[in-house]
């Protein structure tokens, strides 16, 4: 793969992980109301983990930029394809969102969520396959 391949693959990465990680509370924010009982409801939480990832995918898409080594490509392609799972698995099942459809959380944070999320795991997979060609 040549140089300049990686690099574009990195700044994508770093741009979804920001946009990925600005979604949850600055772009669509998740609810703010709280429960009865006084704790935030369980979209915040999923937003707060969604953040943390959008942060590590921005670190995982510096390290792809300056990755020379075939192997240590693959490697970062393949976890930046556990990340985005990841990213996609929280609000879906891990923790979710609202007891209640139509909050705000499942109406338009959420699907922004996967459609980022499937838009990484596309990405990550194409940059996996692209890395595992031999460098010429």
């Amino acid at each position: 793969m040549k140089n300049k391949t990686t690099k574009i693959f990195g700044i994508v990465y770093s741009v979804l992980g920001l946009l990925f990680a600005m979604i949850p509370f600055l772009i669509v924010p998740v609810c703010t109301k709280k429960m009865p009982n006084g704790l935030p409801m369980p979209c915040f939480y999923t937003g707060n983990i969604e953040v943390l990832l959008g942060g590590i995918l921005f670190g995982l898409g510096i390290l792809v930029f300056f990755a020379k080594d075939r192997i240590m490509r693959v490697l970062l392609g393949l976890f930046t394809l556990v990340i985005g799972f990841l990213c996609l698995a929280y609000p879906l099942f891990i923790i979710g969102g609202c007891r209640k459809i139509d909050m705000r959380c499942h109406i338009y944070s959420f699907p922004a969520l996967y459609l980022v999320s499937g838009i990484i795991m596309f990405i990550a997979i194409v940059f996996t396959l692209i890395s595992l060609k031999k460098d010429k």
